[in-house]
């Protein structure tokens, strides 16, 4: 059965460039069996150093083990495909498959793979955008729970960490942002409260409900020892400057509000991988 997770993206980055998102599901599921592994979607560095620029992207910040980095580029590859060989779906995926538009050199065991998925690769309907206020309440719907109480609801919004054995702050905010539609931070150090540092996009002027506040106490990102936590929406004047009103879990091990300096945290917004590139992205040829 296909892999749903991700249909988002799909949907998503197809819209934005102008690629049936079943074709490049279909490329997920050919090169990975629609299993998430360190290069899900078969991207090489080449394609990464060619193609990250074309989108905005930083070539060396590109993780290909995280689909949010990984659909955009593989889709833009397809456009490519798709551009040089006048919409041909057969087309594209040889192109992505080789580099080449000249089908003695496609793969063709690949090419018919990706024919005899693409038909009949659904997608489940795009959910709506997140709504930071909802994030909000999510977050403040669990206030008072503590390290063994909050466990269930952690587990229940795609958390595996044991909130009694080890800090839980990130894993609080990755519950709460899992629960509205929006992908948090993962892979190894996604317990790590400084790697929402690398998360999402800096927040110009003050944040709005539902940004990520990081404290990062000194400590760079994926450092382990700083704090993070949901922004409330609510802002006060302090003798030092602003200060906002976060929702935080693991504070005193313990949902809870509390208020920080703004000098003291960095703000981040839901993923910039979640968003279509600027309209300035040349259109290409639809399937």
């Amino acid at each position: 059965m296909p892999n749903n997770d991700f249909d988002d993206l799909f949907d998503q980055w197809g819209s934005a460039l102008n690629v049936n998102p079943q074709l490049a599901k279909s490329v997920f599921h050919a090169e990975s069996s629609g299993q998430l592994n360190s290069n899900p979607m078969g991207i090489t560095p080449e394609v990464v150093a060619k193609i990250a620029p074309q989108l905005g992207f930083d070539p060396k910040s590109v993780d290909l083990s995280d689909m949010r980095w990984a659909v955009p580029i593989a889709t833009r590859v397809l456009a490519d495909g798709l551009n040089a060989t006048q919409g041909s779906a057969e087309g594209a995926a040889g192109y992505y498959n080789s580099g080449s538009t000249d089908p003695s050199k496609w793969r063709p065991g690949y090419v018919d793979t990706i024919t005899k998925l693409y038909p009949n690769m659904t997608l489940t309907p795009p959910r709506p955008a997140p709504d930071g206020n909802s994030i909000v309440s999510t977050a403040t719907s669990q206030m008072d729970q503590g390290g063994s109480s909050i466990t269930p609801w952690l587990r229940d919004h795609g958390q595996s960490l044991d909130p009694t054995k080890a800090n839980w702050c990130a894993a609080f905010v990755n519950g709460a942002l899992e629960a509205n539609g929006v992908h948090g931070t993962n892979g190894a150090g996604k317990n790590v409260a400084t790697s929402f540092m690398n998360w999402g996009t800096p927040v110009q002027g003050d944040p709005q409900a539902g940004d990520v506040l990081v404290q990062p106490r000194g400590h760079p990102a994926g450092g382990i020892g700083g704090h993070v936590g949901i922004f409330a929406g609510q802002i006060a004047d302090g003798k030092d400057g602003p200060y906002y009103l976060m929702t935080s879990g693991n504070y005193d091990n313990k949902v809870a509000y509390s208020w920080e300096p703004a000098s003291s945290v960095v703000a981040r917004r839901a993923p910039e991988l979640s968003q279509p590139p600027p309209q300035s992205q040349p259109q290409v040829a639809t399937q």
